[in-house]
């Protein structure tokens, strides 16, 4: 495991469907140019991310899946106008 902090903007969002293991997935173009999902485990909503926002996050991600981090700390930075 290694730490990943970057900052980017949302492309997309995808939110979990029914069921007992929810996780809502944010998609995040890094300023890097690097495309990292975000994933929040437990979550059927982040309410204030949207697509367009641009966040600063924080996260834990697996050497095996460098593209993808879990339940990271984030700010957003800015909200699409």
């Amino acid at each position: 495991m290694a730490r990943l902090r970057a900052e980017g903007e949302v492309t997309a969002i995808t939110y979990p469907g029914a069921g007992p293991n929810p996780a809502v997935q944010v998609h995040v173009h890094t300023t890097a140019g690097v495309p990292v999902t975000l994933c929040f485990l437990g979550r059927r909503d982040i309410r204030c991310i949207q697509v367009g926002s641009r966040i600063l996050f924080d996260a834990v991600h697996s050497a095996n899946r460098p593209g993808l981090a879990y339940n990271p700390r984030y700010t957003v930075l800015e909200q699409p106008s």
